[in-house]
């Protein structure tokens, strides 16, 4: 049969049958023809073979990285979150001795003590200038926190990774 699409003629020989030279060249033919074919698949087989190798050990590198990266996100996620809470607390706290500062002096103004009332201004204005360069430092803080949580975010996104979409909502 022939597997190439070519037909084959054979001569007839003059006893009845074919040309036994020409069946022979023929099956000769076909049998080079197979093994180049065989020969190219065995080389295509060992270059795809060798292709889905190197692909899998990046798969493996990328999804470590990835679980690595996740992880660092979470941690920084939760650092975030108790920053913010801490800057908020201290904000609050600088609000109220803000509010003692006006009350303090509003009573210095009206003729208290002055003394008494001086020397809690001074108390309290050492408290809010203690209080501002913490809250300035956890401004800093949660920052870059930010950024760094973004850039981090932004990377997840560009590999198209579902778990992108969950850390965003930590």
């Amino acid at each position: 049969m022939d597997t190439s699409g070519k037909k084959a003629y054979f001569k007839k020989s003059i006893f009845g049958g074919f040309n036994r030279e020409d069946v022979i060249a023929y099956l000769a033919e076909q049998a080079r023809e197979q093994t180049k074919q065989r020969e190219a698949l065995a080389h295509s087989l060992s270059k795809s073979t060798a292709e889905v190798r190197r692909l899998q050990e990046k798969n493996e590198k990328l999804t470590q990285s990835l679980s690595s990266t996740n992880e660092q996100l979470s941690s920084l996620a939760a650092r975030l979150r108790e920053v913010t809470a801490e800057k908020n607390a201290i904000e609050e706290r600088f609000n109220r001795l803000q509010a003692d500062l006006a009350t303090a002096t509003s009573e210095l103004s009206e003729g208290g003590s002055t003394s008494i009332a001086s020397a809690q201004v001074d108390e309290l204005l050492q408290r809010i200038e203690a209080l501002s360069a913490k809250n300035a430092e956890l401004a800093t803080n949660l920052s870059r926190l930010t950024r760094f949580k973004e850039s981090v975010q932004g990377l997840l996104e560009q590999s198209g990774s579902p778990e992108s979409d969950a850390s965003a909502d930590a």
